[in-house]
């Protein structure tokens, strides 16, 4: 049941993408895993049955618990908004009143605002600016910090390897290159 739900909590960044509305309850959205391609710590899944294929480049970060997901990141190009969309996934019990932020090579350099909780965890849902996919493609370590009210602030990391290939692999031709220059 926990992979299911951690589908579905990728899913909504996907449909919104495809620009989907509500589901009923005969429809049913599902990933091609058969073609799931691994790139560095990076997974790349893509829907079925999509025209054009519709694809999130995503990564699970477990706890010392191998049941326990402490982080997914999933991102996708939105055609229609012409930029890369972002579902990030934190654990339950974080301080809602203090943004996350997110640390590229231990530099702060974005905070994000909560969007909504889910049994599986507390969503970031936003579009990633240029500027900061250019940080995340040019940094070699990142972590997403959140504050828990018994434990203060938590680092939870955020592999960097594969990420430059799999944005590459979701994302229109020619667009990642000019997002990487806009910054150098």
């Amino acid at each position: 049941m926990m992979a299911a739900d951690m589908r579905a909590a990728t899913l909504g960044l996907v449909m919104a993408i495809a620009g989907g509305g509500a589901l009923s309850a005969q429809e049913t959205i599902s990933f091609d895993s058969s073609n799931r391609v691994t790139v560095g710590d990076w997974a790349i899944e893509c829907l079925t049955d999509s025209a054009p294929d519709q694809c999130q480049l995503y990564q699970r970060i477990l706890t010392q618990d191998p049941n326990t997901v402490a982080l997914i990141a999933a991102l996708a190009w939105s055609q229609r908004d012409n930029t890369l969309l972002a579902q990030i996934s934190l654990p339950l019990g974080s301080d809602l009143t203090s943004p996350p932020s997110l640390n590229i090579n231990g530099e702060a350099v974005a905070s994000f605002a909560w969007s909504r909780c889910l049994s599986t965890g507390c969503l970031i849902e936003a579009p990633l600016p240029e500027p900061l996919v250019a940080a995340l493609l040019r940094g070699e370590n990142a972590t997403f910090t959140v504050v828990q009210p018994n434990a203060g602030p938590i680092a939870i990391p955020l592999s960097l390897v594969g990420f430059g290939e799999g944005l590459g692999e979701i994302m229109p031709e020619g667009i990642m290159p000019a997002m990487a220059a806009d910054e150098e």
